[in-house]
């Protein structure tokens, strides 16, 4: 709306312009028109470059937010990879203390054993002492 008012105001100078040259008979009524058609191809050329501004500028827009989605693109891969990598880790965390509990539980249950045995043992050698 103020493009408008800008432009209209505009018009109303050059037209004025053209009327006092006129009136002061500097110019004639066909270089009044002349200048007048002039000024307005002037203005359509304005508005048609604005238009394709307006269009260059979306695309420039376009292309800087295709450019920040390749770039969130690759970030979220890091991520991912990096939240696999940690994945991986824990898991083999997980399955390396598995493994130290059932070697430990396995000591322990042969230790155990053996000495049970050795309790045995010394059962049977303190009842053959006894007889």
């Amino acid at each position: 709306m103020a493009q408008l008012l800008d432009d209209s105001g505009k018009l109303n100078k050059i037209r004025g312009a053209i009327m006092n040259a006129q009136d002061n008979k500097v110019i004639s009524k066909e270089e009044a028109g002349f200048i007048v058609t002039l000024a307005n191809k002037f203005r359509d050329d304005i508005e048609r470059k604005t238009r394709a501004l307006y269009a260059l500028q979306g695309e420039i827009s376009q292309l800087r937010t295709n450019e920040q989605v390749i770039v969130d693109i690759v970030n979220n891969l890091v991520s991912a990879q990096q939240r696999a990598d940690d994945r991986q880790r824990t898991v083999n965390e997980i399955r390396r203390a598995k493994d130290e509990a059932k070697e430990r539980k396995a000591r322990e249950e042969a230790e155990a054993q053996g000495k049970a045995e050795a309790d045995q043992s010394d059962e049977n050698t303190s009842e053959s002492t006894e007889e």
